[in-house]
């Protein structure tokens, strides 16, 4: 063989090699969030389609590669007789911060973990995460070896919609408690999809646009004690 092909070969192969043993890429992606309630007057029905970046960076805390993800949309918002609404916050029923970020991730199925320094089974378990196109339904707890983990959203209700003061969390297995009889929770599913972002959840919510002043201004009754619920209802979605 000529040795100048040869070492070009060489020189592809090795390149290959590395990029075989380089740190993974983790797909961006976007989600549908369904709520599902039924009620004397039939099924209601809300949605919100969420987008999720994903990384793997030096975690300094831990001397390794991490698994980050953020999640941008908003919470939401299934209307109910009695003019009442429920929302489907983006943070965990057990207050998990990142629940919106995480959830598709967690519910795929499991890979083999690998040994690499990146850890790269989880862009494994992610990308087959995304490829699935199908309905799942989220369980409100899962089993891993000897403990029950949450998996439902935090859902809330306001008594006054225009006061966040009068948020109260909202029991998955017994709506009845909070809306009457008859309201039950159907289910609630997470879909991957390619429409875009949802918007708007202000137009609801007059105050949500307003909460940095709320929180710093003395004289507004609302500094200070708005509840760590009203965090759930939007991120980054401007």
């Amino acid at each position: 063989m000529n040795r100048r092909y040869f070492l070009a070969g060489l020189g592809v192969l090795g390149t290959m090699m590395l990029a075989g043993c380089g740190k993974p890429s983790m797909p961006t992606y976007r989600y549908r969030l369904t709520v599902e309630v039924d009620t004397p007057e039939g099924l209601r029905t809300g949605s919100s389609v969420i987008e999720v970046t994903n990384q793997l960076a030096f975690n300094i805390n831990v001397g390794g590669y991490s698994f980050f993800s953020h999640a941008r949309g908003e919470a939401v918002a299934v209307d109910l007789p009695g003019n009442r609404t429920i929302f489907a916050l983006l943070r965990g029923e057990d207050g998990y911060a990142d629940w919106a970020a995480r959830i598709v991730y967690d519910l795929a199925t499991p890979v083999p973990i690998s040994t690499d320094k990146y850890g790269s089974f989880r862009a494994e378990q992610l990308k087959n995460a995304v490829a699935n196109r199908a309905v799942v339904t989220v369980p409100r707890t899962v089993r891993l070896v000897d403990r029950d983990f949450v998996r439902y959203p935090l859902l809330v209700t306001f008594t006054d919609i225009h006061d966040p003061k009068t948020v109260t969390r909202v029991d998955p297995a017994d709506l009845a408690a909070s809306f009457g009889l008859g309201i039950k929770l159907r289910r609630i599913t997470v879909q991957i999809t390619d429409d875009p972002v949802t918007t708007g959840i202000e137009k609801r919510l007059g105050w949500l646009e307003h909460l940095d002043q709320y929180r710093t201004d003395p004289s507004n009754p609302f500094t200070n004690t708005l509840p760590t619920e009203i965090g759930g209802l939007r991120s980054n979605s401007k």
